[in-house]
């Protein structure tokens, strides 16, 4: 699956509609849900939907992209999971000084990530960032590997945390 920042295409995507329209061109991909594209479908929420439908608006000159909207399609039933509108400067916007204060913190916490199939994962962060993770249905998180304990404070900044990620079934 070819991902980047905008643009998703797997061998389930096609192009279905090339359309020109007040001073722009949209181009509508249609997306069949696939095993190999599961993990896209479940990070934009969308449920048991088939497919997807996203439509890229560009410019006709440049083909700048200016925008997309990703539908879940299920049956007859379209829900519109993210609408984005994009814009451009010649000149680089300057992140705010806390962003270079996270990218090289003088403190740090670690966060370990243990999964349901044995896998682990420790990650380093700012020790004043937060953390959080979205879940694919039929896991949550939780503070102890037997799941009594929900990690619902593993988003606050300041501690080290251990977190088990297990089947809700």
């Amino acid at each position: 699956m070819f991902e980047d920042y905008l643009f998703v295409y797997d061998a389930s995507s096609q192009i279905v509609r090339v359309k020109a329209a007040d001073g722009r061109t949209i181009v509508h991909v249609h997306m069949q849900r696939t095993e190999d594209n599961e993990a896209f479908f479940q990070s934009l929420g969308a449920g048991d939907s088939d497919a997807l439908s996203i439509a890229y608006t560009l410019d006709p000159e440049t083909h700048a992209a200016l925008g997309y909207a990703i539908t879940a399609l299920s049956g007859s039933k379209e829900t519109l999971l993210a609408r984005a509108f994009l814009s451009y400067s010649d000149v680089p916007i300057a992140p705010p000084a806390f962003v270079a204060a996270l990218k090289q913190p003088k403190e740090t916490r670690e966060i370990t990530v243990v999964f349901h199939d044995g896998n682990i994962r420790t990650y380093q962060i700012a020790r004043e960032a937060r953390f959080s993770m979205a879940l694919p249905d039929g896991f949550e998180a939780y503070a102890d590997s037997k799941g009594s304990a929900f990690a619902s404070d593993i988003d606050r900044a300041g501690q080290d945390a251990k977190v088990y990620i297990l089947p809700t079934e």
